[in-house]
This record gives C-alpha cells, sequence and structure tokens, in this order.
C-alpha cells in the first residue's frame, strides 16, 4: 500500500491563433494575453490486493486562473481574452487486472466538480467520465485492444439557451502484428468510433450555434519497419 500527496504548478502560453488571428471577422486574436496557469493538489492511494489486482484512488483539486476563452465584444464578433478563474475538485478511481502478461482488463472513472469564481458550474465540462479498456495477447505476434470511453452530459454558460451538450459513448479498437515472417516490422489496424456514434464538442454561445460535429466512424492503418 502507498500513501502519497503531489503538488505542482503549470501554465499554458497563448497559442498563435489566439493572439495573432486577423484574417476571421468573427473571431479576433488578442496580443495582451496572459498565460493561463493552474495550481494543483493531489492525495492518492493506491494498492496491490493480489499479484493481479492493482487500484488507485486519488482526490484533486486545481486552481487555474487566468482562462483564455472566447468573449463577445459586439453582435456577432468574439475575441480571446482572459476571463476569470476556475477552481475544479473530483476523484479519480482506477483498476486493473491482468489475467497474464499483456492481458488486461482495466478502468478508470472521474468526477469532477468545476466552478467560477461566481460560484456558478463552469460550462462544457461534463462531471462524469469513465474509460474500459482491455488488452488481449493472443499470440506473442498478435495483440488486440478494446477501448470504451463514457462521457456525461456538459451543462451550458449562464446565458446559454441551448440545451445541455449530451453525453455519448465511443468505442475504438486495434489489431497489433509484430515479427510474423520478417524481424522488425510492425503492422496495425485501428478503428475509431466502432458503432458510428454521432457526437459534437460543446461550444460557447455566440459560435457555432449546433456545436461541433466530431467524425463518425474512421479506419487507420499502420506499418513500421526497424532497419536496425
Amino acid at each position: 500500500m502507498l500513501f502519497a500527496f503531489y503538488y505542482g504548478t503549470a501554465f499554458r502560453a497563448p497559442s498563435l491563433g489566439e493572439t495573432k488571428k486577423v484574417n476571421n471577422a468573427a473571431l479576433l486574436g488578442n496580443q495582451s494575453l496572459s498565460p493561463e496557469a493552474v495550481e494543483t493538489f493531489e492525495l492518492g492511494f493506491s494498492a496491490h490486493f493480489t499479484d493481479a489486482l492493482q487500484s488507485q484512488i486519488t482526490l484533486y483539486q486545481s486552481y487555474i486562473k487566468d482562462i483564455i476563452s472566447l468573449q463577445p465584444v459586439s453582435v456577432g464578433i468574439q475575441q480571446y481574452k482572459n476571463s476569470g478563474a476556475v477552481t475544479a475538485r473530483g476523484i479519480e478511481l482506477e483498476s486493473k487486472y491482468s489475467f497474464a502478461k499483456n492481458t488486461y482488463l482495466s478502468f478508470n472513472y472521474v468526477y469532477q466538480d468545476a466552478e467560477d469564481q461566481k460560484h456558478q458550474r463552469f460550462a462544457n465540462t461534463p462531471k462524469h467520465r469513465a474509460n474500459i479498456m482491455a488488452n488481449v495477447e493472443i499470440t506473442d505476434h498478435v495483440n488486440f485492444y478494446i477501448d470504451t470511453l463514457l462521457k456525461g452530459s456538459s451543462q451550458r454558460a449562464v446565458g446559454d439557451g441551448r440545451n445541455n451538450t449530451a453525453g455519448y459513448g465511443l468505442i475504438n479498437t486495434s489489431l497489433t502484428v509484430v515479427d510474423i515472417g520478417l524481424k522488425g516490422w510492425e503492422a496495425s489496424f485501428s478503428i475509431f468510433n466502432l458503432l458510428n456514434k454521432d457526437f459534437s464538442s460543446p461550444t460557447s454561445i455566440g459560435s457555432l450555434y449546433n456545436d461541433m460535429p466530431q467524425a463518425g466512424r474512421a479506419f487507420f492503418g499502420a506499418l513500421k519497419i526497424k532497419f536496425w
């Protein structure tokens, strides 16, 4: 068993688009932006209950200031601005069970409560998120992986009359083959959004009314060869 306490700070500098955007009449850059800054405290507990089962619980709180977001400056026009601070606190649960070498089932779940400096729910941030992952080493040369992402609904900002962004579930999978017939090569085939789920990412008020549509089912292939 292990207890641990962590403290950390970080920052995110404004991107080029957030500071220099000039070719979009509806979205304006801002050269006066300050970096976003975050301060985080974490308290964790982990344990190996058996040789095969390990679990971890983490409590955390983060304070983020000078958040960069789009803010309306006139009708139909938005500009990137530093828009206050957010406090996020929550809990993360993780567990993994190994059936054999490179064959396992694992999951993680995150509950997050985020609010702004006015103690209002921070917009477009789901409270619940979970992942379920499974990996099977079929042979020494063939590996199969599948994961499921479950994401809760997101609340809109104050003054945004649109319905909350719906939650969704996605399944991704991949098959990897290595060193069959020729040593030093690896081929993989992956499917993103296996069930072709229709989902969107939330947008701020004044931008896309129906949110940002995300990709449906997509196929990816890769081939790697090591020459030495």
